[in-house]
């Protein structure tokens, strides 16, 4: 087999492991240009790598070796001589063609450390910096990676990254709760009255307490504030960077869908992953538009 077709048989592994297991990035990403949309799956390919480690091992020394192994990784990934692996090599040649750099990837994986234990977030700042140092990290380093790295794009590519990624967790809560895993910080479920342990043990039959939806508001609320603090900096994006802002886009549409529910996700009926319709309509209007 020639180098081309190694290259081309890695570029298909990236693209079909996005399409599989981050659907909304992959269809932000089909936005990009041609010649960058390798390196964009490359990179997103990656984040599932390190993103799923939770879910893949049975003992959180295992999910800390993994991820040692990818901290450790990124050293041959940037000197051009990275380990034979369908995700390394391409995002290999991404980082060589001087796009993306080594401190988000690493900012990345160290976050990603936290995945491994299930002690509650300590508070709602404590889970925006997760969301930052997570999502957020991934947004710029799209950035970087279709050429841009002006702070106002930059800033707004973060807030929209933080924006999704507590969307995605307030969605994702009856996943996760059948796991014994709630995500909502501890000072917001003592504020307002919220046993965890308590509710983990009865179950959840008929949607929802009170007391969760206060705390879940709360959340939304602070994605709300995300997504207007990247309204205020997204014409400083260029449209060749538009896909990299376009998770806020479905993140919006994801967050009306909640509130026809009364923001109670254990009400939300189950659906295959991606957006429906109206996010892809929404979509096509952001790569028409030039903007979010």
């Amino acid at each position: 087999m020639t180098n081309d077709s190694h290259h081309n048989d890695n570029d298909r592994y990236c693209q079909d492991l996005v399409r599989r297991y981050d659907r909304d990035r992959y269809l932000c990403a089909l936005f990009t240009a041609d010649e960058v949309r390798p390196d964009i799956m490359a990179l997103l390919a990656f984040n599932i790598e390190i993103s799923g480690t939770r879910e893949t091992v049975s003992q959180p020394m295992i999910g800390q070796m993994r991820l040692k192994w990818w901290f450790d990784a990124l050293d041959g990934i940037y000197e051009g001589v990275p380990p034979v692996h369908q995700v390394a090599v391409p995002l290999s040649n991404a980082v060589a063609r001087g796009r993306i750099r080594r401190n988000l990837l690493e900012d990345l994986v160290d976050a990603r450390l936290l995945d491994l234990d299930d002690k509650p977030t300590p508070s709602m700042d404590a889970l925006i910096d997760y969301a930052n140092r997570t999502s957020g990290a991934l947004s710029e380093a799209v950035l970087e990676g279709l050429g841009i790295d002006a702070d106002g794009a930059i800033e707004a590519a973060r807030h929209v990254g933080i924006a999704y990624a507590l969307t995605g967790m307030v969605r994702a809560l009856p996943i996760n709760f059948a796991k014994r895993r709630v995500f909502l910080p501890a000072d917001l479920c003592r504020d307002e009255g919220l046993e965890i342990d308590t509710l983990l043990d009865r179950g959840m039959k008929d949607g929802a307490p009170p007391e969760m939806i206060r705390a879940l508001n709360r959340v939304i609320d602070g994605a709300e504030q995300q997504l207007s603090k990247a309204d205020n900096r997204k014409a400083e994006v260029p449209r060749r960077g538009v896909s990299a802002l376009m998770p806020g886009v479905l993140a919006r549409g994801y967050l009306k869908e909640l509130a026809k529910h009364g923001n109670d996700p254990f009400k939300q009926p189950l659906r295959p992953p991606g957006p429906k319709v109206g996010g892809m309509l929404g979509l096509l209007w952001a790569g028409v538009r030039g903007t979010i």
